[in-house]
């Protein structure tokens, strides 16, 4: 499978250091994040998080990018736990049944009952600090 350039869309949006990106460059970068986001992948999605968290409107907005990009690490991290102990016919199922890669993820958490969202002080593999992404 083919995957975009995607390191083309992080070095034309990611600002350089803690120099903003110019409103010039910024609106495009929030529309193709918008974009991002609407997409039926996991990869797409959270880049599409993380330009707008990048190049957040206010500190509201940069903080509900980082708060759905904690949700989707949550979603993942569960899902390939749950995924491995199903039956295979019901992880067929679960692949034929969903058009995005999110809304499979979503659905076997349901089925497991899980929560679709993370404890408070949920820890991200890897993190010394709850609620820590890589950057």
């Amino acid at each position: 499978m083919a995957f975009p350039a995607y390191q083309d869309i992080v070095s034309a949006c990611k600002p350089n250091g803690a120099q903003p990106l110019p409103e010039t460059r910024k609106r495009p970068c929030r529309s193709i994040a918008d974009a991002l986001k609407a997409g039926d992948s996991v990869i797409a999605n959270r880049l599409g998080l993380r330009l707008q968290e990048w190049n957040a409107r206010d500190a509201a907005d940069r903080n509900e990018a980082r708060d759905q990009y904690r949700v989707s690490l949550w979603r993942t991290n569960r899902f390939d736990t749950l995924i491995a102990s199903l039956p295979i016919d019901q992880r067929v199922a679960t692949l034929w049944t969903h058009d995005s890669e999110a809304d499979r993820i979503a659905a076997v958490l349901k089925q497991a009952d899980e929560p679709l969202n993370p404890p408070t002080d949920w820890r991200e593999p890897g993190d010394a600090k709850a609620g820590q992404h890589p950057r």
